[in-house]
């Protein structure tokens, strides 16, 4: 969606032990629907290819020694 390759690079200092908690965390909204009534309005590709738009358009918002809290 970017237009280019990416690196991802797991930090070993934050591997989950094994047998402790959880492996992975996954999101669910059927609760959500459920208890609320909520429901996405927007799939998960469309969302994703919204917000790298949004980004792009903000790009210098978010250039190094730029971006402030």
């Amino acid at each position: 969606m970017i237009g280019r390759k990416i690196e991802i690079v797991v930090d070993p200092a934050r591997i989950r032990p094994e047998n402790s908690e959880v492996l992975r965390l996954r999101a669910d909204s059927r609760r959500a629907e459920r208890v609320l009534g909520w429901s996405p309005r927007v799939g998960l590709l469309e969302g994703l290819s919204r917000t790298v738009a949004w980004m792009r358009d903000r790009r210098r918002d978010y250039e190094a020694g730029v971006y402030a809290v």
